[in-house]
């Protein structure tokens, strides 16, 4: 854990834009959140019909 911290801090410190990185990153776990989402809701919907419910 302590290595993987280590990288981490390694990377931000030679990244000189930081604020794209954090902004991708988060956009990608919106996306993530969304689609997972998406199909949970696609997913209980099919389990609902098949039940008959």
């Amino acid at each position: 854990m302590a290595l993987l911290t280590g990288i981490i801090i390694l990377a931000v410190m030679r990244i000189s834009n930081l604020d794209l990185v954090i902004f991708v990153g988060s956009l990608m776990v919106i996306v993530l959140s969304l689609g997972t989402y998406l199909a949970s809701v696609k997913r209980r919907r099919r389990d609902r019909r098949i039940a008959g419910g």
